[in-house]
């Protein structure tokens, strides 16, 4: 160090991944694949409100997603990815069959600016999905980093035990009250 000043402790210690959450409701994502892991990711962005088109690149949709469609939670394309309109997408996952599919699904997304996840292919995904605790509007993200898949799922859970369904509920009351309680408070640290 050029300055002659001490290095101070950093406040957070190194993390693998970067727990993020996103706001999908009414944006735009594609999920390409006719299989049932490529409906279970498109019935998860569904459920975060984002307007999921599942691109079948000529296969036939798998009952799961025709199901999906059916009640209006997917909308189904027959063309491939390939031929899809990125530019308004938020993000795109990719159930690709081929490591060479794969790292031109990821590549396309690169070039498009969009944020990617290949299906159980990690080298090629710029996220990547956690597992969940789901009490809405209160959701916990839980990663191992691909490591021990197991183990978040252990951990998931756990917690699950830990948080009543209730919470939802709780929460709900919470953001009802924060701008009465918050024009009553000063600011705090």
């Amino acid at each position: 160090m050029a300055s002659g000043r001490t290095k101070t402790p950093a406040r957070m210690e190194d993390l693998a991944v970067l727990p993020l959450f996103f706001r999908l409701k009414g944006r735009a994502v594609l999920v390409a694949g006719a299989s049932e892991a490529a409906a279970w990711k498109a019935e998860l962005l569904a459920a975060a409100g984002a307007d999921v088109t599942v691109c079948l690149g000529g296969e036939t949709a798998c009952d799961e997603l025709l199901a999906l469609e059916a009640v209006g939670r997917i909308g189904l394309a027959t063309e491939g990815w390939q031929a899809a309109a990125w530019r308004d997408l938020c993000l795109a996952l990719g159930d690709c069959e081929s490591d060479a599919e794969a790292a031109a699904f990821a590549a396309r997304a690169k070039a498009e600016g969009v944020p990617c996840n290949v299906i159980d292919k990690p080298d090629y995904c710029s996220f990547q999905f956690g597992s969940i605790v789901n009490r809405s509007p209160v959701v916990v993200g839980i990663s191992t980093d691909g490591a021990a898949p197991i183990l978040g799922q252990a951990i998931r859970r756990r917690i699950e035990t830990l948080l009543p369904k209730s919470l939802k509920g709780w929460a709900g009351l919470a953001a009802g009250l924060r701008d009465g309680v918050n024009a009553r408070l000063k600011p705090g640290g």
